[in-house]
């Protein structure tokens, strides 16, 4: 999709990813941290992680326009001719939206656990 969509199925979905990492978390973490700690743990991450997600893509991510096609891309050369940035930082791609989603996931889930102690 698009970079930076926040919809009410992507909430859905990082819902049910956190169902089952906890599920699975469940199984070799509750002695450490017991189910319900586990739970807002995880779900808070997801959650946060989600919105981190959409809202570094819609205002971070690099988005450009070919200037053969017109298309709008995520790459900075498309057709083989370069394209102009149209919005974001330029070299900010998808993976370095992805970092900054999973090292939120994380400062979250330490946070829950530091508070929740």
């Amino acid at each position: 999709g698009e970079p930076g969509g926040v919809t009410a199925l992507g909430y859905v979905r990082a819902l049910a990813a956190a169902a089952i990492s906890w599920a699975v978390s469940v199984l070799f973490f509750t002695n450490l941290l017991g189910p319900s700690r586990l739970l807002l743990a995880v779900t808070l991450s997801a959650l946060v992680g989600t919105t981190v997600d959409s809202v570094s893509g819609q205002l971070l991510q690099a988005v450009y326009r070919c200037g053969v096609c017109g298309a709008l891309t995520e790459v900075p050369v498309h057709c083989g001719a370069p394209a102009q940035l149209v919005r974001g930082i330029r070299g900010f791609d998808n993976q370095a939206v992805n970092a900054v989603c999973a090292l939120t996931g994380a400062v979250v889930a330490s946070v829950v656990y530091l508070l929740t102690g």
